[in-house]
């Protein structure tokens, strides 16, 4: 569902376009996320990994004129996890699904 109202969001953003004598750029993106650990302040659990992985996302960028940009990323992370019990216990394992969407501003104080 989301993906389709993101869709939806494209196909007026392109159609304006030649309204607002403006340029919509597209890239897809791809590459690697480093992740880490976090220390865990419970009773049963003492650490939690994420492992690094590989990921991919799309960036649309709509530049306004000569002078500014807004930019909508979004990028997607398939890894695992694994949880370091306290006491001796053995691990808990399991696949995590990382998705991150950043909105971006950017203006031209000169442009040159």
């Amino acid at each position: 569902m989301k993906l389709r109202k993101l869709t939806v969001a494209l196909a007026l953003v392109g159609s304006a376009h030649a309204a607002f004598a403006a340029t919509v750029e597209v890239m897809p993106m791809v590459g690697y996320q480093f992740n880490g650990s976090r220390d865990l302040a419970g009773p049963r659990n003492d650490r939690l990994d994420l492992k690094n992985a590989a990921l991919r996302g799309l960036s649309i960028g709509y530049l306004n004129k000569e002078d500014g940009e807004l930019e909508l990323s979004w990028t997607r992370a398939y890894s695992s996890a694994e949880i370091q019990r306290s006491g001796g216990a053995s691990p808990d394992r399991f696949d995590v699904r990382v998705e991150q969407f950043h909105i971006n501003g950017l203006y031209m104080m000169d442009p040159a």
